[in-house]
């Protein structure tokens, strides 16, 4: 059974930042279906959301963003 989910993220700006968190769910066998990303110039911060379809337990996808997320100092 595959579940989808959305993710909405904020962080710091900088470059990879969509190639980043698109490897991540590449890397975790999940399909992206839907995404749009923007950068906030006056704040200097970077917002997603991602809808991704993916198979595998969900308990283990949430550890595995969170330590991904913390070197970029995203909220998710």
């Amino acid at each position: 059974m595959t579940n989808a989910y959305i993710l909405t993220l904020s962080c710091p700006d900088r470059r990879g930042l969509v190639h980043a968190v698109s490897g991540f769910l590449l890397d975790h066998d999940s399909n992206i279906e839907e995404a749009g990303q923007f950068n906030d110039p006056a704040t200097g911060l970077f917002f997603m959301r991602v809808r991704f379809a993916n198979a595998g337990p969900a308990a283990q996808l949430r550890e595995d963003l969170d330590a991904f997320a913390k070197p970029f100092e995203m909220h998710w």
